[in-house]
Parts: C-alpha cells; sequence; structure tokens
C-alpha cells in the first residue's frame, strides 16, 4: 500500500517543482513597464460554442487556430504535425475535423522524418498573402508554407539575443504562439520566462523583446499560450490568468484586458488540468469575436469523466454592441 502513496507524494513534489520553475517575481509584476493606466478591462460574454469530434474518437490535442477568408478553420495537432481543418455545423454545437489539403503529404513526410526526432508544433498564422507560417516548440523553428500548400523552408533566426530566456532543460516550456504582421513576426515564449519576441520578416533578426502581464487576474504563473495580429494590434492569451491581452506593437503598452475567467469556470468548459494552468490555447481575433481553441490534453471535463472533445468557443467583443453572427452554435 506505500508504493501509490509514494507515487503520489512524488508527483505531487514534481508539479510544485514544475510550477516553481515558471514563476515570475512579484516586484516583476508590479514593476512592469507596460502597465498603460488608460488600460481598459472587459468581462467576456460567451456568444457560443462547439464541441469538436475528432478522427476516428482518437485523442487530438489541437493547439493554433487561424480563420483564412473568414471560411477556413484551421488548426494544428501538436503530438501529429498534420495540419486540420474545423468545419463547423450551422444551428449545431458540434463541429468535426478534417485533414487539409494547404500542405501536401509529401512535405509532412519530409518534415516528420527529420532526424532531430518528433515535431511539436503548436501555433499558426497566416499573412496578408496566405502564406502560413508555423511554430514549433521543441526545437524552435518557424516554419513556412505558400498559399498553394508547398512547404517552403524553415525560417534560419538568429535567436541568440534571447536566448537565456529559453528553459535549457524543458522543451515544453518555450514556441507556444505565432502571428505576423506586413513587417514582423512575433512569437512567444510559453512559460519559466514568459517573452514576446519580434523578429523582423526582412532580415530574419530579433529586433525587439518585451513582457506584459495581467491587472485583472495577476499571477505568479504567467503562460503566454496563444497569439493573433488583427487590425494592428497584437493580441495574447494568457492561460493562467484566462485572459487576452490587447497590445500595442510599437509602445507595448496593453490597450485592453479582456478577461474570459467566469466562462473557464463554467462547467462545461472546465477540464481537469495537471498543473492547473487552464488549457485555453489557440486565438484567433476577428471584427466582432474572440475565437479560443482549448488544448486539453485528452482529459475530461471536472463534471463529465467521458467528454473529452476539445472546445471551440466564441466570445463577443465588447466593443461591438450588434456583432452579426455567420455562424450558430450552442448559445449561452
Amino acid at each position: 500500500m506505500r508504493k501509490p502513496i509514494f507515487r503520489v507524494i512524488g508527483c505531487l513534489i514534481i508539479s510544485q517543482l514544475v510550477l516553481m520553475g515558471c514563476q515570475t517575481p512579484i516586484s516583476q509584476i508590479n514593476k512592469s513597464s507596460h502597465d498603460d493606466p488608460t488600460r481598459k478591462e472587459h468581462i467576456l460574454q460567451m456568444d457560443t460554442f462547439w464541441r469538436i469530434d475528432v478522427v476516428d474518437g482518437k485523442r487530438m490535442d489541437l493547439s493554433g487556430l487561424v480563420i483564412v477568408n473568414d471560411e477556413r478553420f484551421l488548426t494544428i495537432d501538436d503530438k501529429q504535425f498534420n495540419l486540420y481543418e474545423l468545419r463547423l455545423q450551422k444551428g449545431s454545437s458540434r463541429a468535426y475535423i478534417v485533414a487539409s489539403d494547404l500542405i501536401s503529404i509529401e512535405d509532412l513526410k519530409e518534415l516528420r522524418e527529420t532526424k532531430v526526432g518528433q515535431l511539436d508544433c503548436e501555433g499558426l498564422a497566416v499573412d496578408a498573402d496566405g502564406n502560413i507560417y508555423i511554430c514549433e516548440e521543441k526545437h524552435r523553428w518557424i516554419l513556412k508554407i505558400n498559399s498553394n500548400g508547398k512547404f517552403l523552408n524553415r525560417l534560419e533566426i538568429d535567436w541568440s539575443p534571447v536566448e537565456q530566456y529559453f528553459n535549457a532543460i524543458d522543451k515544453n516550456a518555450s514556441f507556444e504562439g505565432i502571428a505576423v504582421s506586413p513587417k514582423n513576426l512575433y512569437v512567444i515564449n510559453e512559460r519559466d520566462k514568459a517573452l514576446i519576441i519580434v523578429v523582423d520578416l526582412n532580415s530574419l533578426k530579433v529586433i525587439d523583446h518585451f513582457k506584459v502581464y495581467s491587472k485583472m487576474h495577476p499571477s505568479l504563473f504567467v503562460h503566454y499560450s496563444g497569439l493573433s495580429w488583427f487590425d494592428g494590434k497584437l493580441y495574447i492569451l494568457l492561460r493562467h490568468s484566462q485572459v487576452i491581452l490587447e497590445i500595442d506593437p510599437e509602445s507595448h503598452n496593453v490597450i485592453a484586458e479582456y478577461s474570459f475567467r467566469n466562462t473557464a469556470r463554467q462547467s462545461e468548459f472546465n477540464y481537469r488540468t495537471r498543473f492547473g494552468t487552464g488549457c485555453m490555447e489557440g486565438l484567433h481575433v476577428s471584427d466582432d469575436f474572440f475565437w479560443v481553441l482549448t488544448d486539453n490534453n485528452g482529459s475530461a471535463l471536472k463534471n463529465n469523466k467521458d467528454e473529452k472533445r476539445p472546445t471551440l468557443i466564441r466570445f463577443k467583443r465588447p466593443e461591438y454592441s450588434n456583432p452579426i453572427a455567420t455562424l450558430s452554435g450552442h448559445k449561452d
């Protein structure tokens, strides 16, 4: 009977050590240079959601999210490295997933069989020309695919200006999200030493880096898990604080903060998580909505051990009083 007890104690110790490695000092939070006193604070209201029926009922760890031309919902499985499309069923709370034709099977095979081992692709972004960017966490790669689905290259970026922020041991604590503007690429270092990294698209040089924090739900544990570019602004999802921050990319000031904590704690979306960090990960911003995708790592809802499907949640942007919905799922 002692062995199970020792296992439990061991797991508790390990989890605490992991979380301690994610700590950001309180002094650093309080002295953030980007806490603009004019920051607006909002409580997000869920508009609708979809449960995603995965392929053959198999576990899928969906991560990044981007919507192309307001109609193609792209996501990626961080364990399989496949691009997928979400097909949202009108008038239903269900969606299904199919392999995307935006990348060729040959290119996928070539990348999967690299000598560096399994890839851990997390974030997705699309530029104005339709090129797709994927951030890979384990090896800290940025992959580029053109609008016709042809794999172009792995961008040769010199990360030396920010290497001191990378965890040398934990390969699952790095590139979690990506966004692209007309001039720059934005990549987030997930945790431990959470950071937003700015790369010039022409020179492929790191030209800036900075941090932002939640004021509505400040936390010792800063987890950046999603990134999106929309209308000249950068948006970042903080999984542990359960907020989305709108950032001025030039000044790095936080313009607005949007809390989705009330929704995340509802029984329909409250998944079991190993370290209590939350599971909201994919982020896409559009005119009227915030779209958030769960990566629940195969875990079930706390109140329903049989419900393990990922969920896509759509929130109304508070700036818009009369959003026009083109799709309808489950209403709150």
